[in-house]
């Protein structure tokens, strides 16, 4: 296989990349959502009278993830706050990590239950815990939609309209959203970090910076790998090295190819680096380059982490053959 035959078939599957290396995934997640109204939009209090109050907010997910890139509201759902102590009584790993900890809220001990009980769908064993928005008996939220993901501030914004009654507002009953969450969860490795950097600036559209985040992800992995640091030393010789970690690899295609692109990379690198804005390397880089130097990157990594020899293990990991 050619290379530019490994960059044509996964150029589009870019999220099949990054669930090969493991950085980006798809998560379930449940938040306590503050539906308390802002009034100056809702045109005031009207006590009994129902009615759409409209709210805004967000959650903060710092704690969760390092990187935020997709959120879909799946499920709204009001939640007693009996379901702790069931949660606690069913679920012993729960009721052990919280045992020293006043205050939480109800997401936290609905993400703990899932986290520790992975075959779980749902939340049925705890139905007389929750009562679901019918669209039909308020309260409910009527409409809700995701305005906003801040990965500067680790906050996805929200907004949307709760019917109720005025006097349904301030109760002690916790609305909880299940979210699909696309995103890269903290504590990574240092070059994936960085590799998330470029996956984000390439869907920001600035594909010289990606490419640019792409050779540092290269390079900290390579220097990660070999334990070294050494700025005298060539990084084709430190990249060779990195091979060199399993015995015999350097004898194979993943080497010989990949190695053979590693210059022409080194010279974009260096090109974005030194500021040539009128350089006619600076002026090819769009999408697509952007992107194969994000699956190039991405082919060294799985080659040396699983010993792959031939392009064509890195492209049937990365995305497998359909069965029949």
């Amino acid at each position: 296989m050619k290379i530019n035959e490994m960059y044509d078939v996964l150029r589009d599957d870019i999220d099949l990349v990054n669930s090969s290396l493991g950085i980006i995934k798809k998560y379930r997640l449940f938040y306590t959502t503050s539906v308390d109204p802002d009034y100056s939009y809702s045109n005031g209090y009207d006590g009994y009278a129902e009615k759409n109050y409209y709210f805004k907010g967000n959650w903060g997910f710092d704690y969760d993830f390092f990187k935020v890139f997709e959120v879909e509201i799946v499920n709204k759902i009001f939640v007693l706050d009996e379901i702790k102590q069931k949660i606690n009584s069913v679920c012993p790993a729960t009721k052990a990590a919280f045992s020293n900890i006043n205050s939480l809220n109800s997401d936290d001990f609905i993400n703990s239950y899932f986290a520790s009980n992975p075959h779980k769908e749902n939340l049925s064993e705890f139905d007389d815990c929750i009562f679901h928005m019918d669209g039909n008996n308020p309260p409910y939220i009527s409409a809700m939609e995701i305005d906003a993901i801040d990965n500067n501030l680790s906050k996805i914004i929200y907004s949307g309209s709760y019917y109720s009654t005025g006097m349904d507002h301030g109760n002690s009953d916790e609305v909880v959203c299940e979210l699909n969450i696309v995103g890269a969860k903290n504590h990574q490795p240092f070059y994936f970090e960085l590799l998330i950097e470029a996956y984000a600036l390439l869907n920001e559209n600035n594909f010289k910076m990606s490419c640019f985040m792409s050779y540092a992800a290269l390079e900290s992995y390579i220097n990660q790998k070999i334990y070294g640091q050494d700025t005298d030393e060539r990084f084709s010789d430190k990249f060779k090295k990195a091979y060199d970690t399993v015995p015999g690899l350097t004898t194979h295609e993943t080497f010989s190819k990949l190695n053979s692109l590693l210059s022409d990379y080194t010279l974009v690198r260096n090109t974005i680096a030194h500021g040539r804005d009128d350089d006619e390397i600076i002026d090819n880089i769009d999408v697509d380059s952007a992107k194969e130097m994000y699956i190039y990157v991405s082919a060294v990594i799985l080659a040396i982490e699983n010993g792959f020899q031939k392009l064509n293990d890195i492209k049937l990991h990365i995305k497998p053959k359909k069965k029949r």
